[in-house]
């Protein structure tokens, strides 16, 4: 009798240990597939954020061309502007300030469409 236990006890303990090779074989897979997708999330990100700091290069570089072109068109008005209270310093002042002006309202009405 004790003979048919063990001979039923080393089946099921086969057929454990079968299951457990059929799952840890699963198991495996499932983990190599997650590190997959990770890996292919992350290239993504890289991607994206490449992609984003290229836009971003861009428009200082952009943003930098414009402000030189400020720069330039004001930098006769400033060699007016020595600092002496004359006439011809006060109008070059006020015709930076103008220009300044202008250009804001063109920036806000650029940005409000």
């Amino acid at each position: 009798m004790i003979k048919v236990f063990e001979k039923i006890g080393a089946f099921f303990g086969v057929i454990a240990g079968i299951f457990a090779a059929i799952f840890y074989v699963l198991f495996v897979q499932k983990k190599a597939e997650k590190e997959i997708e990770e890996a292919e999330r992350r290239a993504d990100d890289a991607e994206l954020e490449k992609e984003v700091l290229k836009s971003e290069l861009e428009a200082d570089g952009r943003a930098a061309e414009a402000k030189a072109e400020v720069r330039a068109e004001d930098a006769e008005e400033l060699e007016k502007m020595d600092g002496k209270p004359d006439l011809n310093s006060f109008n070059a002042g006020s015709g930076i300030l103008q220009k300044c002006a202008e250009r804001g309202k063109n920036r806000n009405s650029k940005a409000g469409t």
